[in-house]
């Protein structure tokens, strides 16, 4: 039987393999993306968000959520539009712009990984779908969300 402990590290010794080649192909783009600005876009494309949100669901402080934020915005990825009951308040919406980056990212980095899978046996990709859809199941993730978003 393999033990949890065994198997956490398994799983965690994935995860900065997966990081590192994402990093690799988002390096190729004519615009450096940080991997903390496709969390932002993935949140936003689902709707929006104010900066204190944002931080919150990203496990960051405010000042360092408002950094990313402004670099976003110089960007054109995202706009701040007021909230209607608390003008101090600004919601966080994705662009057209925005869209179409994290489009274009997530695109490129899913050629990456269907070519990293290509020779992959029929059984080896229903094993490897159904082990991912335990991950999601574990981690609390949305299985549908993680065809689409690559966060």
């Amino acid at each position: 039987m393999i033990s949890d402990q065994r198997l956490a590290r398994r799983i965690a010794g994935i995860a900065p393999m997966l990081m590192e080649q994402v990093s690799v192909q988002l390096r190729q783009l004519d615009q450096a993306i940080a991997p903390a600005h496709l969390r932002v876009l993935a949140h936003l494309r689902r709707h929006s968000h104010t900066v204190s949100e944002l931080s919150r669901m990203n496990k960051v402080s405010v000042p360092s959520m408002s950094s990313t934020i402004q670099t976003m915005v110089t960007r054109g990825w995202i706009v701040r539009l007021p909230v209607q009951d608390d003008r101090r308040q600004k919601r966080l919406e994705l662009t057209a712009e925005g869209q179409r980056t994290l489009d274009r990212v997530q695109n490129i980095v899913a050629a990456y990984m269907a070519k990293a899978i290509s020779g992959l046996g029929e059984g080896e990709r229903e094993q490897l779908w159904a082990g991912l859809d335990v991950l999601y199941t574990v981690f609390g993730g949305n299985q549908d969300v993680g065809e689409t978003d690559i966060t």
